[in-house]
């Protein structure tokens, strides 16, 4: 992945540098994040989660760690909307 990660910034890092009407230059564009080692242990639990839900097995391409607050209020509204609450009417 991380091989992986090093030649996508090479490229696009080149296609910046030819493309017409940019100034920048291999050095002024952002260096990328760290990218994060997966175990192929993972790799392997996440293809068997997938072929499982989708009843095949899948071509992974990519797997991005996603971390924002959209995810956890999601989950909350999930488990709260998934309680019955019980309203009594007269």
């Amino acid at each position: 992945m991380a091989r992986l990660a090093d030649r996508v910034a090479a490229l696009e890092s080149a296609a910046a540098a030819t493309s017409p009407g940019t100034t920048q230059t291999a050095a002024q564009v952002a260096a990328p994040e760290p990218v994060a080692e997966l175990s192929e242990e993972l790799i392997l639990v996440i293809s068997a989660a997938l072929a499982a839900y989708l009843g095949k097995k899948p071509y992974i391409r990519q797997i991005r760690l996603v971390s924002t607050p959209t995810w956890t209020h999601q989950g909350r509204i999930t488990i709260q909307g998934s309680h019955l609450l019980a309203t009594h009417h007269r």
